[in-house]
């Protein structure tokens, strides 16, 4: 069996397994990739993908999206088909009984699977079949010629066998249709349904910014007026894109599909102890370190309320001393009294 070689690694790719592996990884992993590595067996069924085929560095992330499509459908037979950059040797081209050398290892062709086409006009350079002077088949450049081999074969009982090769026409793809100002998407990972939409997040390079993906917040409550946020903040996120899909683009009912990756949802805290004046004075610049006693767990503190937190039995929750504090003394170990009679007639 023949080994073809490869003939830009280390180029266009390592040439090392360890170090390709780790690049494939990280084409899978970034922003713009699927976002992850594990597919699950779908079940769909894929009849084609159009992948880039440039260095790894710079179209390997859109290209991890064809690869993870097809490594969750339930295909077992992949037919590549790709262009001859060099111009030489011919039009068209099939392999057999090779195997495709790889860092990764050796790739056997299918050659049980491979199908022999050739042209069926023969420009005397081409390998083709049938000159333009043959009277009875004349040579058709719109055609191809499906080469089956001599073997035997039984049909509804019947015994056929060909001593020699059948040449059978194949009609090439001539039918085109063209699209002005289509859009094409496609899915990238995880998404939200949103609604009451303002304006859209940095995707990526945009006109006066200098940094994509710029981080979003998370908040716990729907907003109810465009341009500001309702509720608790509870995380942080970021977006790699957003896609219409539904409803009139524009107005409040619109719905879309966000694309986020990075999510960071917070952590928040109950202290059993007043804080110290170091965790109070830095959490506006940016927090400080909390770390367990016990479990050694480290956060990092995002906001700090001296109201919303129950550090002795006389603290209460932020609604509670917001509305009585102008009239009750938390201070107290009773604010309300101590329980009986001081003097009075109940």
């Amino acid at each position: 069996m023949e080994i073809r070689t490869p003939a830009v690694s280390g180029t266009f790719y390592p040439e090392n397994e360890k170090k390709l592996k780790n690049l494939i990884h990280d084409c899978f992993m970034h922003p713009i990739g699927p976002g992850k590595t594990s597919p699950t067996d779908s079940g769909e069924k894929i009849y084609g993908v159009i992948c880039p085929h440039a260095g790894f560095v710079y179209s390997g992330p859109v290209a991890c999206h064809s690869f993870y499509s097809l490594s969750a459908s339930s295909s077992k037979l992949a037919i590549i088909v790709g262009p001859n950059h060099y111009g030489i040797g011919q039009n068209t081209a099939s392999m057999i009984d090779v195997s495709w050398k790889t860092p990764l290892g050796l790739v056997e062709v299918d050659s049980d699977s491979v199908l022999e086409l050739r042209e069926h006009f023969n420009n005397t350079l081409n390998g083709g079949v049938y000159l333009s002077t043959n009277t009875v088949t004349p040579g058709d450049s719109s055609k191809f010629i499906s080469v089956l081999s001599s073997g035997k074969a039984y049909v509804k009982g019947f015994e056929i066998e060909r001593i020699t090769q059948t040449f059978k026409d194949v009609n090439k793809a001539r039918d085109f249709a063209t699209v002005n100002a289509g859009v094409t998407t496609f899915e990238v990972g995880n998404f939200t349904k949103i609604t009451n939409l303002y304006s859209t997040p940095d995707i990526g390079a945009v006109s006066g910014e200098t940094t994509a993906y710029k981080t979003l917040g998370l908040f716990d409550d729907v907003t109810s007026t465009r341009g500001s946020a309702s509720g608790n903040q509870v995380g942080v996120a970021r977006a790699r894109s957003i896609q219409y899909d539904s409803g009139t683009a524009g107005n409040t009912d619109a719905v879309y599909k966000l694309f986020l990756f990075d999510i960071r949802p917070f952590t928040y805290l109950t202290l059993s102890d007043t804080p110290s004046p170091t965790l109070i004075a830095s959490h506006a610049n940016g927090g400080v370190q909390i770390t367990g006693n016990t479990s050694g767990a480290a956060w990092t503190s995002a906001t700090y309320n001296t109201l919303n937190n129950m550090n002795s039995d006389t603290d209460q929750n932020f609604t509670l001393e917001t509305q009585a504090d102008a009239i009750l003394d938390f201070t107290e170990s009773n604010p309300f009294g101590d329980f009986g009679n001081s003097g009075g007639t109940l």
